[in-house]
């Protein structure tokens, strides 16, 4: 079993789409569309998750990596503006214990990584449940971690 330090240093998510409900006891089908990667809804967020894992260090020739990218199934969180205090850091990683911030949505990305879902114009954080806890890799330089920002009749795409 990998220890959380070593699953920070090869796991990288990658983040998008999700669809809302009233409360993160519901979730709903990532691929709502035909076409399993493109979105079907008109206003929110969508994306990938991604497991990276291995060496993605600069190597001499760039078309060598020690690294693989594989996209995933996992579930994933939407709650309200969390910031990096708001919940229980793993020592510091950018893994959570929990949050004490409301989730407002949840989702499954499908076998291509791809999830999407329907929110309100208004600002989120976006978490990826891992080993039942929550990862979150990136955040906006005031504090909010994997912030997305949805606004009237369009989508934003987040890769984290």
């Amino acid at each position: 079993m990998k220890t959380i330090s070593s699953m920070v240093g090869s796991l990288v998510i990658s983040v998008a789409v999700i669809m809302v409900f009233s409360n993160c006891d519901q979730s709903t089908d990532a691929n709502k569309s035909s076409n399993d990667t493109i979105p079907s809804i008109r206003q929110g967020v969508y994306g990938y998750v991604e497991f990276w894992e291995g060496d993605f260090m600069p190597t001499v020739l760039p078309e060598i990596s020690g690294g693989t990218i594989t996209p995933v199934e996992r579930t994933i969180e939407i709650h309200t503006p969390t910031r990096f205090d708001a919940g229980n850091q793993v020592d510091y990683s950018a893994f959570y214990r929990n949050l004490f911030t409301p989730c407002v949505a949840k989702t499954n990305s499908n076998a291509k990584g791809f999830f999407q879902v329907e929110l309100p114009p208004g600002s989120y954080s976006l978490f990826v449940i891992e080993n039942s806890l929550y990862y979150a890799n990136g955040g906006d330089g005031q504090g909010y971690l994997c912030p997305v920002t949805v606004l009237r009749d369009s989508l934003s795409f987040v890769k984290l």
